[in-house]
């Protein structure tokens, strides 16, 4: 069972060892003494006899100044102490010990001495905190049994209090709570006093409490053990299965108040770690004020890019709020204190069917690049979904907004009903039901001033777009309409249902609109005409996404993306039906147009063009075009190699991922940045001090390291590396070949094995741009006879790991420390199961035996994880890094 608070420890090193003992316990606070009554007029006394006249009369004497008010920080501490009890009052004495020692050095307490410590202490080096806040004093109490001397705290059942620059008073706290019993994080909870969501009162508690509901062991990142929005959100996972409340708790108060997101939601359907619907609630007492429900409607988010939100649908309430419905809320407990009730995760995913809102706006993130949409400063895709800016007639929910430009708007207005949306052929998208304004303004170049404008409107009042006004150079004047003649096609507002509709839209547009928009340039040239001249659209599409002022990165995510291109080949084709309305006259000609367009049939619309126009000639190939767009926009090399670097040293990186070797043993680097850091690892004369770029993160020692080998002649091993380069074994290396998505080097080792009968082994590593594994070849090479060869791979053994292997599947994981300065790391390899033979005894390795044949390759591939440097670090387990060594395994050797 968890517990609130703990005694007290008085500490006392003898002898150098560390122990606690309990001291009495203090005696409990007085009762408050009851107030005094009132107090009763009493008759009056008799006058006093007047003063003398010499004697002045007597002066009032002044009045006491007032007391002063508590600094912020004790009202804190005390508040601290109101959540958390005596584990928030750190001794002042082991603080003073814990400080003066050695930056970083663990110091556990035994405090009821049966050989396992309840609590670690130590002064946190990690580089993510702030300069302003050091030291970092950090207590840690394990709250689950599991603490074991000399090795780390995990993140299951543990409370880390912070002391920021080591003044004796608690600053931030982080509990992490295992609530399924599998020893990995379930729950974190952020407790500060104060905060904008206690409007400033250092007197109440605020918490953030992030649940991780689909147990990918993965949730939110800190920096000083607190949550700091810009340091931290592009940290914090807001993905998989996932939620997260804000509560706030007052002096008086009995239970946590849920405030602002309460909660919001993050939901998968397809079992990965990327979340395709977003939820946002505001709940007030009880009552649904406002939901914000986003959805990444292609499914086109990855593991490297988590966030991919396409459309939003943000709705008000009205005035006094909706109730919630009965069966949709739950009561939690933190540390003890219960919850006021909060909106279950199930519950949250499909409330919006049964609420009747006031006020819904619809916003579509038509090109594919959901960023902050001011200053365009930040380019993350943004982690909350969609968030409209403020429009006329709707206030905004709050969120980093994206923007009015290159997104497409649709407003309803005192609907009276739950939220219903529908596909149209005419134009192939999705719109909101019952909706009265919609509009979208284009910015195509990213000038931040509109290039071309839409306004669509329902004139029959059936709750369905029929009209779209175009204003193709956004002067202000319409230059082309268009009426629609499909009929619309209901689909529920579910991620299941508007996947499976845009999924299909956006594969397929983008071919068929590129054809279209070509046989459009040779009728507008067929008429004497520049299809280019006078329209930005025209120009930034005719020029493969690029502008003077744009950023090759975004040309790049533009060209990759199948919806942005959908997005710029639907306006392009806009432009130029408009421009060839005036160079073209012919009335039957256009009505067939009008009709083709009116059901958003393209292909009958290029037919009439060819047909009017004489168009035959073959179009460019599609898949062409695609091609030579993202080789213009992506000219830098993604892979690197280091070969002159340090002498017997050879390094091979892409941008996720950096190894090298170096006299048969393999090293790698963890990254703290998605960039090529070989150059800077190549200068830093401590790699395995945490840099801005990363950290040689294993210490290899005589071992193999990640992957190095060993040589089997008839089951007697013989080590291909020369540590140090002292050894038998002499090496050779070299480039392959590289170009700006492929790195190959080698590395060969010759004098292997028996005297007189030794062999030459070639390592050849290979990598790939975006890829974290790296091949390894070997190739055994020598002595003409009968000799039984084997290969043994190897992984380091950590001084802490937890270790598997699994013949069947090719896996070998090792996940654990070597020092608490680095923190965990993963290492893997992944092999061809059917070459598998046994495992071998290798002093500090943990190693496997492989058949192999002389003169003919075999491929293994190598992996290797530093903690600290994912992108979401807190807190994937074993579990996590075994999945990922498996999945890797069954797309190199699928069975």
């Amino acid at each position: 069972m968890r517990w609130i608070a703990r005694a007290v420890l008085v500490l006392y090193i003898v002898s150098g060892a560390l122990h606690g003992q309990e001291p009495a316990p203090a005696p409990e606070a007085a009762p408050p003494a009851p107030a005094e009554p009132a107090p009763q007029p009493e008759s009056a006394p008799a006058e006093p006899p007047a003063p003398a006249p010499a004697e002045p009369a007597p002066q009032p004497e002044p009045a006491p100044a007032p007391a002063e008010p508590p600094a912020p920080e004790a009202v804190a501490q005390k508040t601290f102490e109101r959540v958390f009890g005596a584990a928030a009052v750190f001794d002042a004495v082991f603080s003073a010990q814990v400080l003066k020692g050695e930056p970083g050095k663990r110091h556990y307490v035994d405090a009821n001495v049966d050989g396992k410590p309840e609590e670690v202490w130590f002064v946190d080096t990690s580089p993510r905190h702030p300069e302003a806040i050091r030291p970092v004093l950090v207590r840690v109490i394990d709250e689950d049994g599991d603490l074991v001397e000399g090795q780390e705290p995990d993140q299951d059942n543990d409370l880390y209090l912070a002391d920021w620059k080591g003044d004796g008073t608690v600053d931030a706290v982080i509990d992490f709570s295992d609530q399924d019993g599998d020893q990995d994080v379930g729950e974190l909870a952020f407790y500060r006093p104060g905060g904008d969501l206690a409007g400033g009162d250092n007197n109440v508690m605020t918490v953030w409490l992030s649940r991780d509901i689909g147990d990918d062991n993965q949730l939110w990142y800190d920096v000083g053990y607190a949550y700091d929005q810009a340091a931290c959100q592009w940290r914090c996972h807001f993905g998989g299965n996932e939620m997260h409340y804000a509560m706030v708790l007052a002096p008086d108060a009995t239970e946590w108040k849920p405030v602002f997101e309460n909660p919001f939601v993050f939901v998968t359907y397809d079992g990965d770690v990327t979340s395709e619907e977003a939820l946002r609630y505001e709940v007030d007492t009880g009552r649904i004020l406002t939901l914000r429900q986003s959805m990444d409607a292609d499914n086109d988010a990855t593991t490297d890019e988590q966030h991919d939100y396409d459309v939003s649908i943000a709705a008000r309430a009205p005035k006094d709020g909706l109730a919630i419905p009965d069966g949709s809320t739950e009561t939690l407990q933190l540390r003890g204190i219960p919850t006021a009730p909060v909106i279950t995760f199930a519950a949250a995913q499909s409330l919006h069917t049964q609420l009747v809102w006031d006020a819904m706006l619809l916003t579509w993130d038509e090109n594919d690049d959901n960023v902050e949409g001011v200053e365009y400063a930040d380019r993350h895709e943004r982690w909350e979904g969609v968030v409209a800016p403020a429009v006329d007639g709707f206030d905004p929910i709050p969120g980093v907004h994206c923007g009015a430009l290159n997104k497409r708007f649709e407003l309803a207005t005192q609907i009276g009903k739950p939220t219903a949306v529908y596909f149209h052929p005419a134009d192939h998208r999705i719109h909101l039901l019952g909706a009265k304004r919609a509009w979208m303004d284009v910015d195509a170049n990213y000038d931040r001033t509109p290039d071309m404008k839409y306004i669509m409107s329902d004139t029959d009042g059936d709750g369905a777009i029929d009209t779209w006004s175009i204003d193709v150079d956004a002067n202000g004047t319409e230059d082309d309409s268009w009426k629609a003649t499909a009929a619309i096609r209901p689909i529920a507002w579910t991620w299941q249902e508007v996947n499976a509709v845009q999924a299909t839209e956006v594969a397929a547009m983008p071919a068929v609109l590129f054809s279209l928009n070509q046989r459009l340039e040779q009728a507008i040239a067929a008429k004497g005409a520049d299809p280019f001249a006078g329209s930005v659209v025209a120009q930034f599409v005719h020029n493969g996404l690029r502008a003077d002022n744009f950023d090759a990165a975004i040309t790049s995510k533009l060209v990759a993306s199948n919806e942005s291109l959908r997005y710029y080949f639907d306006i392009l084709k806009d432009v130029y039906l408009a421009q060839l309305k005036k160079l073209h006259d012919n009335a039957p000609f256009w009505q067939g147009v009008g009709e083709a367009r009116g059901q958003g049939d393209y292909a009958k619309i290029q037919a009439l063009f060819e047909q009017e126009f004489a168009l035959s000639a073959p179009v460019a190939a599609y898949a062409e075009w695609i091609a030579a767009r993202s080789a213009e926009a992506n000219p830098n090399p993604r892979v690197s190699t280091a070969i002159d670097w340090i002498p017997d040293n050879i390094g091979w990186e892409s941008e996720v991922a950096a190894y090298r070797a170096y006299w048969g043993q393999i090293d790698f680097f963890g990254k703290n940045v998605r960039r090529l850091t070989l150059a800077d690892a190549a200068i830093e004369t401590a790699n395995q001090i945490p840099a801005p770029w990363g950290v040689d993160a294993l210490a290899v020692r005589d071992t193999s390291g990640l992957g190095g080998v060993t040589l089997y002649v008839n089951e007697q091993p013989f080590a291909v590396r020369s540590p140090g380069g002292n050894g038998v074994v002499k090496f050779e290396k070299s480039l392959v070949e590289q170009d700006n998505h492929r790195a190959v080097v080698e590395m060969k080792a010759s004098n292997v094995g028996p005297i007189g009968n030794t062999y030459t082994v070639r390592l050849r590593f290979s990598i790939e741009a975006g890829h974290r594994e790296s091949a390894v070849e070997v190739l055994v090479e020598g002595a003409e006879n009968n000799d039984l060869l084997e290969l043994g791979i190897g992984l380091t053994r950590l001084s802490h790991q937890e270790y598997l292997l699994d013949p069947q599947a090719g896996v070998m994981a090792v996940w654990g420390t070597q020092t608490p300065a680095i923190g965990r790391i993963g290492l893997g390899a992944v092999f061809p199961a059917e070459r598998f033979v046994r495992e071998g005894d290798v002093p500090g390795e943990n190693h496997i035996v492989l058949k192999i044949e002389r003169g003919v390759p075999i491929t293994y591939f190598i992996q290797a994880k530093w903690q600290n440097g994912l992108q979401y670090p807190v807190a994937p387990v074993m579990e996590n890094w075994v999945k990922e060594l498996r999945v890797l395994a069954g797309a190199k050797f699928p069975k």
